[in-house]
C-alpha cells in the first residue's frame, strides 16, 4: 500500500514511523529515505545516520566524522547514497 493520486490531489498513506527522540540538539532532519525491499527508513542529522525499522526501532546508527551536514540521502538498490554540505561530496555505501 501506498500514496495515490485521485485527479489534481495526491493521497499520502504512512508506511511506518519513529518512536523517541534520536537527536537531543533539535537538530532537525536532514535526510529521509525509504528501503522499500528491506523495509528500512533512513534517517540523517548533521553527521548522524540513524536506520529504523517500520515499527520506529532503531537498527543501527553512525556518524561520520567530518564536522559537515547532510543535504541529502536516497536509496538505490543495495546503495544508500549521501550527499555532504559545503562542499558537495557524495557518498556511498553498500546496505547490507
Amino acid at each position: 500500500m501506498g500514496s495515490y493520486r485521485h485527479g489534481d490531489s495526491w493521497q499520502p498513506v504512512e508506511i511506518g514511523a519513529t518512536k523517541g527522540e534520536f537527536m537531543r540538539n533539535n537538530s532537525p532532519v536532514q535526510g529521509i529515505a525509504y528501503d522499500k525491499k528491506r523495509a528500512h527508513i533512513y534517517l540523517a542529522f548533521n553527521d548522524y545516520l540513524f536506520k529504523v525499522n517500520r515499527d520506529g526501532m532503531v537498527l543501527a546508527n553512525g556518524r561520520f566524522h567530518t564536522g559537515r551536514e547532510f543535504e541529502g540521502i536516497c536509496v538505490n538498490n543495495s546503495h544508500l547514497y549521501a550527499e555532504l554540505a559545503q562542499r558537495p561530496e557524495l557518498l556511498h555505501q553498500k546496505i547490507k
